[in-house]
């Protein structure tokens, strides 16, 4: 597989990419990010399995099969809403891919937007976590809530 560009061998052997995620057998990979086809998503595969927000990438996912979903370099969303990820299953993977200012961002806007980690075993990794919008006249109230077991935030 090459490391240049997103590449897919078989749903079975896992999707590998240039930053060496490496999915189990069995688990499967979507995608986030603001532009669907042409570059990096020249491949079917991949451009299939694209999404441009997280509610939409999870809704994809199984519960307990440990599904990825890796938001790309510079992928950006704003949650809005109360339980915005309400399509989250137990044993989600959500990466992101980058370092520094390139990583994927989440930002808060209003003050009852939340992102609940009420299912079992998920992890949101690598990510800017931004909870002023930029006016400095939002308060979030709870912005991320964890209830389930098993869940971490790292990065």
């Amino acid at each position: 597989m090459a490391y240049t560009d997103l590449s897919y061998s078989n749903e079975a052997d896992g999707v590998e990419n240039e930053f060496g995620v490496l999915l189990p057998p069995g688990a499967r990979a979507f995608y986030l990010h603001h532009t669907i086809g042409g570059r990096p998503f020249d491949r079917t595969e991949i451009r299939n399995r694209t999404y441009s927000t997280l509610f939409d990438a999870c809704r994809q996912c199984a519960s307990g099969n440990g599904d990825y979903v890796i938001a790309l370099p510079g992928y950006a969303e704003n949650i809005v809403n109360a339980d915005q990820i309400s399509s989250l299953v137990a044993g989600t993977n959500i990466i992101g891919l980058g370092w520094g200012n390139n990583r994927p961002t989440l930002t808060w806007t209003t003050a009852t937007s939340t992102f609940l980690f009420d299912v079992a075993n998920v992890r949101l990794q690598n990510f800017v976590l931004n909870m002023d919008p930029g006016t400095g006249t939002t308060t979030v109230a709870a912005p991320i809530t964890v209830s389930a077991a098993g869940c971490a935030i790292l990065g």
